[in-house]
């Protein structure tokens, strides 16, 4: 979920932002930070039509903008910019405080549920501001794929299974989510792990 960072106190010498998942609108739209003291640190290997500042044909020479937006390779996609435009205006009159709070009481109420289900482990550090919007955690006995179908053919219930450094399961909770949905996925849980695995 959003969660409120000045990337300037961090430090952060680089960082992404992309327009879809929590930010509510369509793929394909990015933003990048720069910090002013690191433009230097990363070289343009490919340049575009809105990196430089000028450019000369003839004599085989130009010069990037001195700013972040040398990073810039071609041009906007303007749909994609407005529609992006809108869903902060959204975001921003719900308010990322009252986002964060909400994210913050839904993923403690999945850690501390699942946490109540024999034979699970729950990845996510319990700490709302080191587990954001995901929680991710395994049903011991269980194939995470299986899991992921199970909850799908008998509650409509859509969690993504991974395998990547190891078999589990991922759930995601948007701020609009209801508390009921949780605990209809914790019960769900619940039930496949009484059950055990076919």
């Amino acid at each position: 979920g959003l969660s409120p960072m000045a990337l300037s106190d961090f430090g952060c010498d680089f960082a992404g932002l992309l327009s879809y998942k929590w930010m509510y609108s369509p793929y394909a739209a990015g933003v990048m930070y720069a910090r002013k003291e690191s433009l230097d640190t990363v070289q343009v290997k490919y340049a575009g039509g809105r990196a430089e500042a000028w450019v000369d044909f003839k004599e085989d020479r130009f010069e990037l903008k001195p700013g972040a937006e040398r990073f810039e390779y071609g041009p906007w996609s303007w749909p994609l910019v407005h529609a992006w435009a809108f869903a902060m205006d959204y975001l921003s009159e719900i308010g990322l405080e009252n986002i964060w709070e909400r994210t913050a009481l839904l993923t403690s109420r999945l850690k501390a549920g699942l946490k109540r289900i024999p034979g699970m482990t729950v990845f996510t550090p319990d700490a709302p501001e080191r587990s954001a919007a995901v929680v991710s955690f395994r049903l011991e006995g269980w194939k995470s794929s299986d899991v992921r179908d199970a909850l799908l053919a008998r509650w409509n219930l859509v969690i993504k299974a991974f395998d990547t450094t190891h078999d589990g399961l991922r759930a995601s909770l948007p701020f609009f989510l209801l508390e009921e949905e949780v605990d209809l996925l914790l019960y769900a849980l619940g039930t496949l792990q009484k059950e055990g695995p076919k």
